[in-house]
């Protein structure tokens, strides 16, 4: 009735980057049954069987879902930096098929990199696909400086992008 999938990464030196589509045999016609709108909730406290959930996990147990706080987010007196962040960052779809960008950091240690996904009204139980993490540490690693750029305070950065 339906399938999740990853795709699509893009690995940076400092993080990386990928899609999970959705397709549903059966549209879902209404507002309410993007399964993306109901990721606001949760954020928010409110949280039932009708939420799609989705994280990963480092190999060294370290874990982020799609509901946890971001560092901007909030009281900046009790900001801190997370461990791991998981952002969504854009998607879209309906009826039967939806994409949903997502930006990762920092880049995973050695070992599996599992993505976990679970969402009870659909009846897909608790489910965890791993993928060897050192595809994206090499991707990583091939990443180019585009051109150099000052961050306004003498650091140099730059534009990186390398697909993995």
């Amino acid at each position: 009735e339906l399938a999740l999938l990853v795709h699509t990464g893009r690995a940076y030196q400092r993080g990386f980057e990928f899609t999970l589509a959705l397709h549903m045999r059966t549209r879902r016609e209404r507002l309410g049954d993007d399964p993306m709108a109901g990721w606001h909730g949760p954020r928010h406290g409110k949280f039932d069987d009708d939420v799609l959930r989705f994280g990963i996990e480092f190999a060294d147990g370290r874990k982020a879902t799609i509901f946890d706080p971001h560092p901007w987010w909030g009281d900046p007196e009790r900001v801190t930096t997370p461990e791991i962040v998981l952002m969504q960052r854009g998607g879209g779809g309906g009826g039967t098929s939806w994409d949903f960008r997502f930006w990762t950091w920092p880049l995973p240690p050695k070992g599996p990199l599992d993505f976990v996904t679970e969402w009870p009204s659909e009846e897909l139980s608790l489910t965890r696909v791993q993928l060897d993490s050192a595809v994206v540490r090499e991707a990583a690693g091939r990443a180019e400086m585009l051109w150099p750029v000052d961050d306004g305070g003498g650091q140099a950065r730059g534009w990186t992008r390398r697909y993995a």
